[in-house]
């Protein structure tokens, strides 16, 4: 566990970056876009980020990666943050700035909302967070599916090409069958010729 003072040290770097990025949220919400406060976001978001993961709280590390990812994308695609995007970040920065709060109180890291990150990732892929999360439900169930066993399967349709196996026969018993068969053929000749149908 980390010492009271490096806690204290986290938390106040934290908040710095939180300033920035509400300062720059708020500047976008009026303006709609702005390539300088973009930037602006996505360096608080990183460093937030590093400053997480180094003090070893993943969920907070976590969440601000997905910040930083929203604002990548959008910094890549030269595309306004959306009115909903805005409102979700600065729904992100009281979480983050509560749960740094609790963080001091008892060095514990609190849960990041699961609705926190699919609003997020819903936003980077330009989709309600509804369909996203029915999307996830539908690559679980095809997940749970049970495949087949190969080496079965291959079995099975040998059995259907190949069919069912003939039933072996003595040396004797095939024997006496080509011998029944050439005195029928034999008779069959004679008769044929008594009749005049072989010249």
């Amino acid at each position: 566990m980390a010492s009271q003072d490096f806690l204290q040290d986290y938390a106040d770097e934290v908040r710095e970056h939180l300033q920035e990025l509400e300062s720059s949220l708020l500047i976008l919400e009026r303006e709609g876009t702005n390539k300088e406060e973009i930037n602006q976001i996505f360096r608080a978001a990183h460093s937030i980020k590093g400053a997480s993961a180094y003090m070893g709280f993943e969920r907070l590390a976590g969440l601000t990666h997905e910040l930083e990812s929203l604002m990548s994308e959008i910094q890549a695609q030269s595309r306004p943050v959306p009115a909903r995007g805005i409102t979700l970040l600065l729904e992100c920065v009281d979480y983050i700035s509560n749960a740094v709060k609790r963080i001091l109180e008892n060095s514990e890291e609190p849960t990041v909302p699961e609705r926190l990150l699919d609003e997020l990732r819903a936003v980077l892929r330009e989709e309600s967070p509804e369909a996203l999360r029915a999307g996830d439900a539908r690559a679980e169930a095809v997940a749970g599916l049970q495949v087949p066993d190969e080496e079965a399967l291959s079995q099975e349709l040998d059995e259907l090409i190949i069919g069912p196996q003939e039933v072996p026969v003595s040396d004797q018993d095939a024997s006496d069958f080509l011998g029944d068969l050439a005195q029928t053929a034999g008779e069959s000749g004679t008769a044929a010729t008594e009749h005049g149908e072989i010249k």
